[in-house]
């Protein structure tokens, strides 16, 4: 009888099937997603383009005649235009 008795009470014995996951856990988890997310995001605004130049540059450098050619790319997102050339 004692032998039925440890049987049914040894059911809860802490494994009811929930799966319980600690705050402190998920913070954790949301930390590491979130910064992997940033880096991703914000990897190409981190390092600054190659061989740019300022606008005032740019106009003297065209006066001059220092150019050969150049290129305008235009993105309907932007007001600016993307110049690429020699």
């Amino acid at each position: 009888m004692s032998d039925e008795n440890k049987n049914i009470n040894n059911d809860n014995s802490g494994k009811n099937g929930d799966f319980r996951v600690p705050p402190k856990t998920w913070v954790v988890w949301i930390l590491i997603i979130g910064g992997i997310l940033a880096l991703v995001l914000f990897r190409n605004n981190l390092t600054p383009p190659v061989d740019s130049i300022t606008p005032q540059e740019f106009l003297s450098k065209l006066e001059s005649g220092a150019l050969d050619s150049a290129v305008l790319n235009y993105s309907p997102q932007s007001p600016l235009y993307d110049v690429s050339g020699k």
